[in-house]
């Protein structure tokens, strides 16, 4: 008896499926929703149309699902950088015509380090690599931060700094 009670349990029983649950509405109001929704939608185009695009997009930015969010992070000689600074932007042209600019960046690094380097060489060496999204918050300065998982560590990087 026992054997048969388990046996039942196992089995899974086959359910049947469920039929679409029809809804009678008189015509005129399904008319009256369907032009509702046609104006609505028509209102919709022309406030996106009309909308501060920088506003859109922080909204937009800031209300979807970054779940399993891919986020590419700088590197520097294998490193990973926070931040960056434009340290001398120096650029003038001399007596002959000729231009002359000498241009440095700081490199900030997740092991509190930093680095000056000459701008060509930033733009040429730094590259990105893949992290994963793992939060974003908000720290008590009021600067957006993002945690990422990136090459095996777990780091805070402002969303200035990545992309």
């Amino acid at each position: 008896m026992e054997k048969e009670i388990e046996e039942k349990v196992k089995t899974p029983v086959a359910e049947k499926p469920k039929a679409a649950e029809m809804v009678s509405i008189d015509k005129g109001k399904l008319d009256s929703i369907l032009s509702k929704v046609e104006k609505q939608d028509k209102q919709i185009g022309m406030l996106i149309e009309v909308a501060d695009k920088a506003r859109l997009h922080r909204f937009e930015s800031a209300n979807k699902d970054m779940s399993q969010k891919t986020i590419k992070v700088s590197t520097f000689k294998g490193k990973v950088i926070i931040g960056w600074k434009m340290a001398v932007d120096d650029m003038y042209q001399d007596s002959q015509g000729r231009w002359h600019e000498k241009q440095e960046v700081d490199l900030f690094f997740i092991d509190n380090t930093k680095e000056r380097i000459n701008y060509l060489m930033f733009t040429r060496e730094v590259k990105k690599v893949d992290g994963m999204l793992i939060r974003r918050y908000t720290n008590e300065e009021g600067i957006d931060l993002m945690k990422i998982d990136v090459l095996g560590k777990e780091i805070s990087i402002s969303e200035t700094f990545v992309n």
